[in-house]
């Protein structure tokens, strides 16, 4: 990992971008070696906004499960994704690692061949809940699928750990809850590790602080901006006098 030049980034499952956009804020600026995104919409909508500027320039593959590794070996400082959560949803069948759509093995061989420096990546809270189905993995049937991540983690080097995060925990109206792996390569010098550090501090203003303190501090300031902030009634609850009414009656005009 060169710490002269900008982070290289590969974003799997990118979607709308959203969390090439927080990890920006995070990182500073970013350098995308490719996104993969296979839905068409969520596609053309990260071309519009690179094309607006909104988002820096990279290739867009469309299938994760036929990406060329190979051509990003030691070439990816940072890889994130936001994979399938359907496999684990408590709205779905939750058949984890029976699913068509459980790309985590994938994700998993991309991670073994590309090397990263670091790995982001984010599920539905039911990945602490649904366990594996088969046989053919390193961890037996009905272990959690996100413990079999975690020790995935670990099997290719890293130093990984997960915890729950809410929407609202950052100023949001809503829960939303989330769970979030983040790994970092045993094989990293002191050096990169604290170019790392300063990295994810210095753009959130956490100078002189763990990482933990600078997080709960800057969830705190989120919270307190929120605090002032009139959120809109939500659906199905009558409506506050200060917003703008949702439904407007229209007259006939016929006699």
């Amino acid at each position: 990992m060169d710490t002269s030049q900008k982070l290289t980034h590969l974003s799997l499952c990118a979607g709308y971008g959203g969390i090439d956009l927080g990890l920006s804020r995070v990182f500073g600026d970013l350098e995308p070696v490719a996104y993969v995104e296979i839905e068409a919409f969520a596609a053309f909508n990260l071309v519009t906004k690179i094309e607006e500027g909104e988002l820096p320039p990279g290739p867009i593959w469309t299938n994760l499960k036929t990406f060329p590794w190979e051509h990003f070996r030691e070439r990816v400082g940072l890889l994130s994704g936001g994979f399938p959560c359907q496999p684990f949803s408590s709205t779905g069948q939750r058949k984890a690692d029976s699913d068509p759509r459980h790309l985590w093995p994938y994700i998993r061989e991309g991670i073994r061949v590309v090397r990263p420096a670091l790995v982001f990546l984010e599920n539905v809270e039911g990945i602490l809940s649904a366990k594996l189905k088969g046989d053919q993995w390193a961890d037996p049937a009905e272990t959690p699928v996100a413990l079999h991540v975690l020790r995935e983690l670990e099997r290719l080097g890293y130093s990984a750990e997960a915890g729950v995060f809410s929407a609202a925990e950052v100023g949001a109206p809503h829960q939303r809850k989330r769970v979030f792996f983040l790994a970092l390569s045993n094989s990293l010098t002191d050096r990169h590790r604290g170019w790392l550090a300063d990295k994810i501090r210095s753009p959130l203003g956490w100078s002189g602080q763990s990482i933990s303190e600078g997080w709960q501090q800057q969830a705190a300031l989120s919270r307190d901006a929120g605090a002032g902030h009139r959120w809109p009634a939500r659906t199905g609850c009558e409506q506050f006098e200060w917003e703008p009414p949702r439904k407007i009656t229209i007259k006939s005009q016929v006699g």
